[in-house]
């Protein structure tokens, strides 16, 4: 009966110094991202992570057609400088998945940029918006909108460039792969660009 009660307490001694333990590194620990998990034939978030990165996408959307905006000449001149200064098209070599998003400047009655991103080892559209949110648009104060996506088949070696498909994710959106073909076209007017449609 004694060996019973002390093998008790020992148990319970073990436990409360695990839990000590636990607690003070939960308050102490760096909590880790988790990577955003989408589905390979629909391409819908599957975890909070990936449902965050469209939340994102589609607040920066509702932003752009609500924003009421009020600031002086010179932050509205600014912001439009920082746009300017983006690169219309960033992709690179291989058969990489794109996005083309929309940044227009909040308070003004000029035109929206078009940018075309995409980024070598990001397998998911969401992937590629938020890569470039977090690394160019984020500081910016623009309205920001996915207009669709596909994929881009880049071979500079061959000069050759083929923009098709489109995103399970962000929707089908027409004229998206004319449109980020042309852009190519005007960054790389030595390649030979072809768009589609067609494929996924």
């Amino acid at each position: 009966m004694v060996n019973s009660s002390v093998m008790a307490l020992s148990m319970c001694t073990v436990l409360t110094s695990i839990m000590l333990v636990y607690f003070a590194m939960g308050s102490n620990a760096k909590i880790h991202e988790v990577k955003p998990l989408y589905d390979d034939v629909t391409g819908a978030p599957l975890n909070d992570a990936a449902r965050n990165i469209l939340r994102q996408a589609r607040e920066s959307e509702s932003k752009a057609s609500k924003l009421e905006y009020v600031a002086s000449n010179h932050q509205v001149l600014t912001v439009q400088e920082e746009v300017k200064k983006l690169d219309p098209v960033h992709i690179e070599p291989g058969v990489w998945k794109f996005v083309m998003i929309d940044i227009s400047t909040p308070g003004s009655n000029l035109s929206s940029k078009k940018i075309v991103r995409s980024f070598a080892n990001l397998h998911y559209h969401a992937e590629m918006y938020s890569r470039a949110f977090e690394h160019e648009l984020k500081a910016l104060n623009a309205n920001i909108r996915v207009i669709g996506g596909g994929r881009i088949d880049f071979r500079p070696e061959e000069k050759f460039i083929s923009v098709y498909g489109y995103s399970k994710t962000f929707g089908r959106a027409p004229g998206c792969n004319e449109a980020t073909a042309k852009l190519i076209q005007e960054r790389f007017p030595d390649f030979q660009v072809k768009w589609s449609d067609d494929g996924y």
